[in-house]
């Protein structure tokens, strides 16, 4: 005898009251049954370790790709979720990056009606829930000012070899001194100095290394693409986790950190909005274009000048940067076609209709001449530069100086900082500087942002007025 479907459907028994109390009990147990019953993910094995892991301290050094802010932010979820009247806190530097988090937290919510129902109040930085638990995600500043007085019991720190030290050991950790609670460190690494290199290197905290690869969703032609596009050295620190090596660098990133943005208000911020595209840039703006060539890429910085005095601001920020690369096969035919650069002139053209330069400067050494020669064409305001050894040294030694002196805002950007990073510094037979970049790294950017601030500054020193 064929039953029909509702006779089928009559004979299908109801989930027991004493199972779906043992089930939602194993998703109070466990972040990863969370993920697969409510949040409609199952987490790859390694993920898995980490989501479980119940240590009060935790560092995760990891690559890109390898779903770190997606797992975290799960976990942050169920632990609001699961966790009666408690305070977790997303921390970046800027507004932008703890946003992004948050963001895929809210996403979170249309994989699960029983989520939604519990959210009492969501806004675009904060998420209530019916069992007085939030979650809130803040920028730090400079020196933890929109955390200062405030407890929690969880507390995230994304991308935290960009937060200062000293917000992460007077401000966030006394966070938690109430409440026994739990911080999580997480970042692309950077430098040996910070204090997120030695929190990983501490038998003190529960240490986790992610490369790219871990991820089984990566492909390895695509791994081997950004191995061809970024350099060895770039490769090993953005998809191997590998803290990057600073011996002899001109530009260390202890240096480069204290000029990288950190927002001071949890709202409105100007230069995130900027280097999130959602902000055009407007007033003086001063481009730098270093055309590369067989080995390095080409790039174009544009920093924008402050108008009068800086007193409690930059002199310069970077707000804009773009790199332009070429095709293996092309640049292994050992020339690189005129189109090529033509190509290039061009986008840089239209960001300079977009944006409205007040001058451009190029590298004309070699084949920059005519580069410079079709920027003319293009009735860009150019002016070439031939980099000699005594006018590098000219232009870092005046690109240092503005680091030193904090009058140079930079966007929390790893291509940027990398390209700095990896410049050089010996002396010649005569007491000269000369400049160069290891193998396996590109200094492309670095070369434009110094020919752009050297050209915001008329090629002058930039008198700083200091407060009395």
């Amino acid at each position: 005898m064929v039953m029909t479907l509702d006779e089928e459907l009559d004979n299908v028994a109801e989930p027991r009251e004493e199972e779906i109390e043992a089930g939602l009990l194993a998703i109070a147990e466990s972040p990863s049954k969370f993920c697969t019953a409510l949040l409609g993910f199952t987490p790859f094995p390694y993920q898995t370790e980490l989501l479980e892991d119940p240590s009060k301290n935790i560092v995760v050094c990891a690559a890109r790709q390898v779903g770190k802010s997606k797992i975290i932010g799960a976990k942050a979820l169920w632990f609001a979720f699961t966790h009666e009247n408690t305070s977790t806190y997303i921390v970046a530097a800027t507004q932008r990056q703890s946003m992004m988090m948050f963001d895929g937290i809210l996403s979170y919510l249309d994989q699960s009606e029983l989520i939604v129902e519990s959210v009492v109040r969501k806004t675009r930085t904060q998420l209530h829930f019916t069992n007085g638990s939030k979650i809130v995600a803040l920028p730090c500043g400079r020196r933890g000012r929109t955390l200062r007085g405030a407890t929690a019991h969880f507390v995230i720190v994304d991308e935290a070899a960009f937060v200062p030290e000293e917000v992460i050991l007077e401000v966030l950790l006394p966070m938690l001194a109430t409440t026994n609670g739990t911080i999580i460190l997480m970042s692309t690494p950077l430098d040996r100095s910070h204090f997120f290199y030695h929190a990983y290197n501490s038998p003190r905290w529960s240490r986790y290394h992610f490369k790219t690869e871990d991820n089984p969703l990566v492909a390895r032609d695509f791994l081997e693409r950004q191995l061809e596009f970024l350099g060895e050295r770039r490769f090993a620190q953005e998809h191997l986790a590998e803290f990057v090596d600073e011996e002899g660098t001109y530009f260390p990133v202890k240096l480069l950190r204290t000029c990288v943005h950190v927002c001071e208000r949890s709202e409105g911020c100007t230069y995130c909005g900027i280097n999130s595209g959602k902000i055009k840039p407007t007033g003086n703006l001063y481009a730098g274009f270093d055309p590369g060539g067989l080995v390095d890429p080409a790039a174009l910085v544009v920093v924008q000048k402050n108008s009068g005095p800086a007193i409690n601001k930059k002199a310069f920020r970077v707000v804009l940067k773009k790199t332009f690369y070429v095709e293996r096969k092309k640049r292994e035919s050992g020339k690189l076609p005129d189109e090529i650069y033509t190509k290039f002139t061009v986008q840089v053209s239209d960001y300079h209709k977009e944006l409205h330069f007040q001058a451009l400067i190029v590298d004309s050494t070699g084949i920059g001449r005519p580069i410079v020669d079709h920027c003319k064409e293009l009735g860009l305001p150019v002016q070439g530069a031939v980099l000699l050894s005594k006018f590098q040294e000219e232009i870092f030694s005046n690109l240092k100086i503005l680091f030193e002196q904090k009058q140079l805002e930079l966007p929390d950007d790893l291509d940027l900082i990398s390209s700095l990073n990896c410049i050089t510094v010996s002396r010649n037979r005569i007491g000269g500087y000369m400049f160069d970049h290891p193998a396996g790294s590109h200094d492309d950017l670095a070369y434009a942002l110094a020919l752009a601030v050297w050209r915001a500054g008329k090629g002058e020193p930039i008198i700083i007025k200091m407060e009395r």
